[in-house]
């Protein structure tokens, strides 16, 4: 078999040269003779000079346990990477004067492709491997050098799972007359991940990309990038699973260094909005957004304060359009916003630098409709559609002209929020919980409940179940939806009508393409659940069990280990995590873990099992503890809520959001929420109490809002257009927010000597019918969450304190390389302070990230021994930054990033808040200068555990649920022992996996192999063995 199609790379459009082609071909001894003989013909007569860039072997769809390697580049001027000739377009041969048949190729490109035909294959160690399934093709990658025409690069999106903000460290760019080359650990990536970014160099009208030609003319030259974006299956116009569109930047530079800059967004959809990021990564970067509105382009400000929704920039930089770019087509649904960033370049890490050379930039896009798109402030939905980090060459973007097309702008966009008109709408999860006063006063509810939990996080759930057993009516509030199948959640996935994305760990690191990242709160200061099951239901479900030094270092009396081993045992006798998440025992996709476990032990580390040995947490490496049962994500949502909803007493509020709680002085009585009918008040029954859980970045929000805190917190309140207020004389001082913790996090990137083959997007979002074999009994791949090995290390300090380390080691979408993001844990001392802004997001006013020299230097002392260890003779491991970078020169060039596990913004403690201590809550939990306010949620933690947060929320939320009831004089009987795997209470059908039956007890559409389900296609096998693609880029004969 033997085809041709064009290539979708056609770069460099503004010059003379042709667009190239890719030949593809099966490897048979035929075709080989054929592929050589077309190779050599004329090659001297022509005199076209091409280089190989690299060779590749792609894993057809269902292969398993071979290397997938690209092999070592070949000297060229450009980078290029191609998508696979499967996706690309028909060929449309360029006109030339000799036949086609007659395009040749060098001797080098043979000598190449013999010399690395046969990289070795591997299998796992462990796992069902369909050996008809794993057949091999190989990629082989031509670029010609064109000359003077050759300038091309590129520089794409970094995988989104791979932690955005660690790469610009190690990614430099150097211009070249004849090309762009860009180097470094980020370069790597961004030339083998499916969605890139290219280089395109326009002369004075840009001529766009098929999919932009509505693209208006300006004379403006640019240094234009154009990066691959993905449209889901819920915004793709045909209803396929997955279409492909593009965003386009442009950039234009002073000649002389100045904060201004001109620049061009281009992107596609009728909702949604598209951004550049001018810090390059998202955190502490000040962002440009265009988005449609009613046929028209709107474009704002914004400053990212950490990787939530991005508030609105009230600093003096301005945004002034370009009318002549600025267009919107309402028949392709593209637009383009040209502007004038005036004063934009801040000279701090918020943007480049005016000076710089080169930078990277971040990117962003989204088909998350907004709330209002003419309103400056409006909440932006998550970047569902794409995003990433690209290398743009700012010298080369210099144009003396600049002064010219700068004049060329003539409306300013206001960053002032809008007047509100819709008393409804923003603010929240699914548009509940605005941050306006009502236009009515708000009606009363007819029901009272002896307790209100706010929050169904894992506190929340657990806290609501624990209540219902003293024979109490219970009402549980969550301001956002269902999640999992068994709890009425929607957002299935492709293959199965009875499972959604929140059902199956395998999806975890792209779960955000299929549900828009509608589960994640748009108000908080870090990324934070905001759906059933809160962190629960969207985190990587990472469950390790606190060792007893956690609770024993800095938790106060009556919360040592041993006080807690009751609440404890009675959570993990229902929720116990596993290291084997497959119901068959086999741990698959171990690749990973082959490369790591003897890299470990030849250091001297040791193997040890999280589970049942929860105390190991220095030198030791093992498989991760999950919060796996049965196949499913696992957590309270399926071991606590069905025993609630089993009683009575027992309501559950979805889509409701809490605005404050009511209280007469020191007495609770009920709280004031918002839903699709507007605000609403419900109190409780005499002597009834609330419970809050809603996590540590949403609950301080609800006790400044309720007058709590510290007084600056809740003027800003008063003074907002929220229309809560409290009484001055009712105000209850406490350090609300203040001594706030999480772990700081960096990711470092390893290439693998030996190769590996990281499992793809495609595997994992269009999983082969081997996978759904494996997991129509819970077991194979789809089982396991994406991290395949952990890692704990203590550093003693000079102090004489020491600090933990943990590390989640993985290898995804990217061959040949291992991720190990890296966590400062337990005996961290950096902390910061939480506040609130007049729109009600809360956001940190002090960043609580290695804020200091004690934990920079812990993190010295990790990574030189990391890097060392990389660096012995043998290891299996370079640092893709450069053997022999030191931790000073990567702390230097890094940006520290949050771990997402934020505890102690209302500490609990015997010193009392409003006596100048630091405690928030006292050792009930109950909240000082109330009679019957509770917290137990992460926010009341007083430290830090040395792994992931989410059992030690789990256990906690146990013990204060446990010291509530008492402290009540409540008579209470718990159970225990029900677990997601055994039968439920009566009238609950939890979530199963996959079993060919419907929800409804009908079978489900399973076609045989080749078809689809739900418009996947299944994977299958070519007949033939092996393919090559020659991918020829800007040929021009010499």
């Amino acid at each position: 078999m033997l085809t041709a199609s064009q290539d979708d790379e056609c770069s460099c459009k503004g010059s003379s040269a042709a667009c190239g082609i890719i030949i593809t071909f099966a490897l048979t001894p035929a075709t080989l003779v054929i592929g050589i003989a077309l190779l050599l013909i004329l090659d001297r007569k022509h005199r076209t000079l091409i280089r190989i860039k690299s060779v590749r072997y792609i894993r057809s769809h269902g292969a398993q346990g071979f290397a997938g390697k690209d092999l070592p580049p070949m000297p060229v001027l450009s980078v290029m990477h191609n998508v696979r000739g499967s996706q690309l377009p028909e060929l449309t041969w360029p006109t030339r004067s000799r036949p086609w048949w007659l395009w040749p190729s060098g001797p080098a490109t043979i000598f190449y492709v013999v010399s690395h035909l046969l990289p070795s294959s591997r299998t796992s160690r462990s796992g069902i491997r369909n050996q008809k399934a794993a057949t091999r093709s190989m990629a082989i990658t031509a670029v010609i050098n064109g000359g003077n025409d050759l300038a091309c690069a590129a520089s794409g999106p970094i995988p989104s799972h791979l932690f955005e903000d660690q790469y610009p460290a190690n990614t430099n760019g150097r211009a070249n007359e004849k090309a762009v080359i860009v180097k470094g650990s980020a370069a790597r990536y961004r030339t083998t991940h499916a969605r890139y970014c290219n280089l395109e160099l326009f002369s004075r009208v840009p001529t766009a990309r098929k999919e932009f030609e509505h693209v208006p003319a300006t004379e403006i030259s640019y240094r234009h990038y154009t990066c691959r974006r993905r449209i889901p299956a819920h915004s793709a116009s045909d209803g396929s699973q997955i279409s492909e569109g593009t965003y386009t930047f442009g950039i234009a530079m002073p000649a002389t260094a100045s904060s201004d800059f001109i620049g061009r967004i281009s992107s596609q959809g009728n909702a949604g909005w598209a951004g550049i990021s001018l810090g390059g990564p998202m955190r502490g970067s000040l962002m440009v957004v265009a988005r449609p509105n009613e046929g028209a382009v709107i474009g704002s400000l914004r400053l990212a304060t950490g990787y939530a929704n991005p508030g609105v920039y009230s600093g003096a930089a301005t945004l002034e359009i370009i009318a002549e770019g600025t267009a919107y087509d309402t028949e392709s649904t593209n637009f383009t916003m040209t502007f004038l960033c005036k004063g934009c370049l801040q000279g701090d890490d918020s943007t480049f630098a005016a000076a710089d050379a080169t930078t990277n930039l971040g990117w962003a896009t989204s088909s998350v409709d907004v709330t209002t798109p003419a309103d400056a402030s409006t909440v932006l939905g998550y970047h569902d559609t794409g995003f990433g980090l690209f290398a743009v060459d700012l010298a080369a973007a210099q144009s003396a002209s600049f002064a010219e097309w700068a004049a060329l702008a003539s409306q300013s966009y206001s960053n002032s929020p809008a007047t509100p008109t819709n008393p409804t709408a923003g603010g929240g999860a699914n548009g509940y919980g605005n941050n306006t006063a009502p236009a009515t006063p708000p009606t009363v509810s007819n029901t009272t409940y002896d307790y209100i939990v706010i929050g169904s996080g894992p506190s929340g759930l657990i806290s609501s179940q624990r209540l219902t057993e003293t024979g109490k009516s219970v009402l549980l509030i969550e301001r956002g939806m269902a999640t999992t199948f068994s709890s009425g959640g929607e957002r299935f996935v492709p293959w199965n009508n009875s499972l959604t994305y929140y059902d199956v760990p395998g999806v975890w690191g792209f779960m955000n393409e299929g549900t828009q990242g509608e589960a994640y709160c748009t108000d908080t200061a870090a990324i934070a659940g905001c759906a059933l099951g809160g962190g629960g239901a969207v985190n990587a479900m990472a469950f390790i069990r606190p060792a007893n030094f956690d609770f024993d270092d800095k938790w106060p009396e009556t919360w040592k280990s041993a006080d807690l081993a009751p609440a404890a045992e009675r959570l993990y006798s229902r929720n116990p995590g596993t290291t084997i998440p497959s119901n068959d025992g086999i741990s698959y996709d171990n690749a990973t873990q082959a490369v790591l476990e003897p890299f470990f032990e030849q250091n001297g580390w040791s193997n040890t099992d999280y589970v049942n040995d929860p105390d190991s947490k220095d030198q030791v490496y093992g498989l991760p503890s999950l919060n796996v049962a049965n196949g499913l994500r696992s957590g309270p949502i399926h071991t606590y809520l069905p025993l609630a909803q089993a009683k009575p007493d027992f309501t559950l509020a979805l889509h409701t959001k809490v605005i404050r709680i009511l209280r007469n002085a020191s007495t609770i009585t009920g709280v004031e929420v918002e839903n699709a009918s507007g605000r609403e008040i419900i109190n409780l029954n005499p002597s009834g109490a609330v419970i809050l859980a809603a996590g540590s970045m949403s609950t301080p929000r609800l006790l400044f809002n309720s007058g709590i805190g510290p007084t600056e917190q809740i003027n800003i309140v008063k003074s907002s257009p929220t229309g809560v207020t409290v009484p001055e004389s009712d105000w209850i001082s406490l350090p609300v927010g203040v001594g706030i913790k999480d772990h700081s996090t960096y990711a470092l990137i390893f290439n693998v000597t030996g190769g590996i083959t990281a499992r793809s997007r495609e595997e994992v979002m269009n999983p082969s019918e081997l996978d759904l074999s494996l997991y129509q009994t819970g077991s194979g791949v789809l089982a396991h969450s994406q991290q395949r090995l952990d890692v704990f290390r203590k550093i003693n300090m000079t102090d004489g304190h020491t600090i933990g380390f943990q590390m989640h080691c993985m290898s995804v979408n990217v061959n040949d390389t291992i991720t190990c993001q890296a966590f400062e844990t337990h005996g961290l001392t950096s902390a910061g302070v939480l506040g609130i802004k007049p729109d009600q997001a809360t956001y940190f006013t002090k960043e609580p990230w290695a804020n200091n020299d004690v934990d920079r230097k812990a993190w010295e002392m990790f990574i030189d021994e990391v890097f060392e260890m990389a660096r012995q003779p043998g290891s299996p491991l370079v640092y893709s930054g450069g053997a022999e970078m030191t931790a000073a020169e990567y702390l230097a060039a890094s940006k520290v990033s949050n771990g997402y596990h934020v505890v102690g913004s209302t500490k609990m403690g015997s010193d009392d808040g409003r006596r100048n201590g630091t405690a928030v809550v006292d050792l009930d939990t109950k909240v000082y200068g109330t009679d019957n306010l509770f917290i137990v949620d992460a926010s009341f933690h007083p430290d830090l555990p040395t792994g992931n947060t989410q059992a030690q929320v789990m256990v906690a939320a146990e013990r204060a649920i446990e010291r509530i009831i008492a402290l009540r004089g409540e008579t209470w009987s718990p159970t225990g022992g029900y677990s997601q795997g055994t039968p439920p209470p009566t009238g609950y059908t939890p979530a199963t996996p996959p079993t060919g039956e419907k929800s409804n007890g009908s079978p489900e559409d399973t076609p045989p192999t080749g078809e689809k389900t739900n418009g996947y296609p299944q994977a299958t096998s070519p007949e033939y063995c092996c393919e090559f693609e020659f991918h020829i880029l800007n040929w021009r004969a010499t």
